[in-house]
């Protein structure tokens, strides 16, 4: 997972990354060691905002994206924002599957443990299955 943040940092360079839940420290640092300019927080209320994560104990929506943006149609609907998600198919499964739904112009990587969500204005929803 940490390894996964590394890279996606280092793709989307975001300026903030917001944590919507109690991440591993170690995270912190792979997603600083991916961009350099990110600010990492637990309270980014920004459109500026480009990358989420969350992890295991966000269980419901309410925990997890309320606390950090008023409307979760304002997160989908930024371009080239990126959610990460852990436990998609355990403690995060309801917050998965209403992120699955309410998105239009999202790009969907089913990682079977980890969701990934990117949102692009210009594109059709599609979903990759990568179960390994």
């Amino acid at each position: 997972m940490a390894e996964l943040l590394l890279r996606l940092a280092n793709w989307l360079q975001p300026e903030k990354v917001a944590l919507l839940s109690n991440v591993d420290p170690i995270y912190v640092e792979y997603i600083k060691a991916g961009c350099n300019k990110a600010i990492v927080s637990a309270n980014w209320k920004s459109n500026e905002t480009k990358m989420f994560v969350i992890d295991r104990d966000a269980v419901n929506r309410s925990v997890a994206i309320d606390s950090a943006y008023p409307s979760i149609d304002s997160i989908l609907s930024t371009d080239e924002t990126v959610i990460v998600i852990t436990d998609i198919y355990g403690t995060n499964k309801s917050l998965w599957n209403e992120l699955l739904e309410l998105g239009t112009s999202i790009i969907i990587f089913d990682l079977y443990h980890i969701g990934i969500i990117l949102c692009k204005k210009n594109r059709y929803k599609i979903k990759y299955n990568l179960n390994l």
